[in-house]
C-alpha cells in the first residue's frame, strides 16, 4: 500500500479533485481499465479481503469521496518473510487521501462513518472466475479492526482462512 498524494483546490465554495491526470498515472505507470464506485451504509461493515488470482491480478487506486474508512491491503506474495503482512491506512472523505494498492495484495476496508463511498481506478480485467477472499479475521494475518461491532456480506462470511 502506497500513499498518494492527490491535489485538491478548496475555497468557500467547495473543492476541485482531479481524479484522472494522464500524466499523473502515466509516472505510477497505472493503466485504467475499470472505474468503480462503492457506496456502504452501515458503520462498521467490512468489504473484503479481495483479490484477483494470477495471472489477473488487479492494482487499486482506492479514495474516499464521501465518509472514513479503514483501509488495509494484506501482501499475498510469497517472498521471505514478508508473506501475510499488512498494512492499513485510514482513508478519509475530509482529506481525500487515497492509496495504491499493488498487484499480489488482497484489499478490504472497515467503514467508520455511515454512507462510505469509495472510488477505485483499477488497472486489470476483472474475471469472475478468477476472484478469491480471504476471511476478514483470519489469524494468520491479524488485522486490528477498529470496530468491534461489524457487519459483512454472505459472501465474505464465507471465505476460508489460509492454510
Amino acid at each position: 500500500m502506497k500513499n498518494l498524494n492527490i491535489k485538491i483546490n478548496k475555497d468557500k465554495r467547495g473543492y476541485f479533485l482531479k481524479v484522472y491526470d494522464s500524466e499523473f498515472l502515466k509516472n505510477l505507470k497505472f493503466n485504467i481499465d475499470q472505474v468503480c464506485i462503492s457506496l456502504t451504509k452501515k458503520v462498521g461493515t467490512i468489504r473484503g479481503l479481495h483479490f484477483q488470482n494470477s495471472p489477473n491480478f488487479e492494482r487499486k487506486i482506492v479514495i474516499c469521496l464521501s465518509g472514513k474508512i479503514f483501509d488495509v491491503a494484506v501482501n499475498l506474495k510469497k517472498t521471505k518473510n514478508k508473506r501475510l503482512f499488512y498494512k492499513s491506512k485510514i482513508l478519509d472523505s475530509k482529506k481525500k487521501n487515497a492509496v495504491l494498492i499493488e498487484k499480489g495484495f488482497a484489499h478490504g476496508f472497515q467503514t467508520l462513518e455511515p454512507n462510505s463511498t469509495i472510488l477505485y481506478l483499477i488497472e486489470g480485467k476483472f474475471i469472475n472466475k478468477k476472484q478469491g477472499g480471504i476471511l476478514w479475521n483470519d489469524e494468520k494475518i491479524k488485522i486490528k479492526w477498529p470496530l468491534k461491532n461489524f457487519f459483512l456480506s454472505k459472501r465474505d462470511k464465507s471465505f476460508k482462512k489460509l492454510q
